[in-house]
């Protein structure tokens, strides 16, 4: 939803980040990887396309042992991260490639035992033994075919086999309009979600995932929200709610998230701690993410994914009781940028001195033919002032723009959703 922007919020004192729980508390080891594996399927082999905005958990991983991308651990993002007030990783081994990639978990693997790991990670560069939770256990709980054995609150759907006549006929079965998803291969952002309006729209859609792989198909809903739930699980019995968040989707995409009042946020607290308890059950240890659908008109809350890693609302989460507590709403933002590094870092800093926003990422990825974004969670008691926040950011960036700035980019400022 999209409010009437107000002009620039005057400035209040700066957020400073108070964390309701430290993830290295929490997560089975003392070092993490949040990189998408490998080879996936869904996405390409460059390793700038899938490292792209995954910087935006950097500052939840205070006390621990993290692998980075340098696009998105550099200098200027220490920097701001200690000016900020949140609490710096142990150890920091950037990569830039894959034989880089590798020698760093080698390097935190011998420093800090067994590794975290978001995503399951392509054999050759991290084995299972080396990995603190196993690879077939996260790769169960976001398989969207195996949903139906953590919970039974699911919309129609089916799975089917990728074949053009199976899609087309599950997708009449189930009344035409259709979600399609991939079963496999974890990826998070709504990067392997397609919405169509009929069985052949289905079936056109079906040919971009692997021939022969299962897809799961579900009824189209029309939704009044998309609640995502934050749960801390330390062992079976043993899960907290960290808060409720709301994803903001452009189509199928993920776009940010927003901390703000949620008529059914009990409700959907519960559902998530229920799904958490079943993922606990089955061995996992650590912070998770958990999708839902509000339909409305007091229709059941459903499941649509599980994220068994830190998510984009795990630190709007995270900040949830200290934010409340000043009376502030929260909205993730990935702003593009055209400015040197240390001027972006500079805007940030005087957002977050204004009480603007939190800074979040400061990625540099244009040595590698990227577009280099900021990551902001903006800060304000309404929407409009949220909307307000945002333009300021915007306005800022696009005076520090070089003027020699590459034509056909993403405008200075403008919004973009995670890669």
């Amino acid at each position: 939803m999209t409010h009437p922007v107000s002009p620039f919020p005057a400035a209040r004192r700066p957020f400073r980040p108070s964390l309701s729980l430290r993830p290295a508390d929490v997560l089975p080891g003392g070092a993490v990887t949040y990189r998408l594996p490998f080879e996936n399927p869904l996405f390409g082999r460059s390793d700038l396309h899938t490292d792209l905005g995954l910087g935006g958990t950097n500052q939840l991983m205070g006390g621990l042992g993290l692998a980075a991308h340098e696009s998105a651990w550099t200098p200027q993002q220490a920097r701001l991260f200690r000016q900020v007030g949140f609490e710096l990783p142990a150890r920091v081994v950037t990569y830039r490639d894959r034989a880089s990639y590798r020698e760093a978990l080698r390097t935190l693997r011998g420093e800090f035992g067994p590794l975290v790991t978001m995503f399951p990670q392509h054999p050759a560069d991290l084995a299972a033994r080396d990995a603190a939770l196993p690879p077939d256990l996260l790769t169960e709980l976001a398989d969207k075919a195996r949903l139906s054995a953590l919970t039974a609150c699911l919309p129609p759907r089916r799975v089917t086999p990728n074949e053009p006549d199976a899609v087309r006929a599950v997708a009449a079965e189930l009344g035409g309009a259709v979600v399609v998803k991939a079963s496999f291969a974890p990826t998070g952002g709504g990067a392997d979600v397609v919405f169509c309006a009929d069985p052949q729209e289905a079936a056109e859609a079906a040919a971009r995932y692997p021939a022969g792989a299962p897809l799961v198909l579900e009824t189209r809903l029309h939704l009044e929200s998309s609640p995502s739930v934050q749960v801390a699980v330390r062992g079976p019995g043993d899960v907290t709610v960290l808060g409720v968040t709301v994803q903001r989707l452009v189509g199928a995409r993920f776009s940010g998230v927003e901390l703000r009042p949620l008529a059914r946020e009990a409700g959907c607290a519960a559902l998530g701690a229920e799904v958490a308890l079943a993922c606990a059950a089955r061995g996992f240890r650590g912070v998770l993410g958990v999708d839902l659908m509000d339909p409305g008109a007091g229709a059941p809350l459903l499941v649509a994914e599980v994220n068994p890693r830190l998510t984009g609302g795990t630190l709007a989460a995270l900040l949830g009781p200290a934010l409340r507590a000043h009376g502030l709403q929260a909205r993730l933002e990935i702003l593009t940028s055209t400015c040197a590094p240390d001027t972006l870092s500079g805007v940030l800093l005087e957002g977050w001195q204004e009480g603007r926003a939190v800074p979040m990422l400061i990625s540099h990825a244009a040595p590698w033919g990227g577009t280099d974004r900021a990551g902001l969670m903006l800060l304000g008691e309404t929407a409009a002032e949220l909307d307000g926040q945002a333009a300021w950011f915007a306005a800022r960036l696009r005076g520090a723009t070089h003027p020699s700035a590459a034509q056909g980019e993403a405008a200075p400022g403008e919004r973009v959703g995670r890669p």
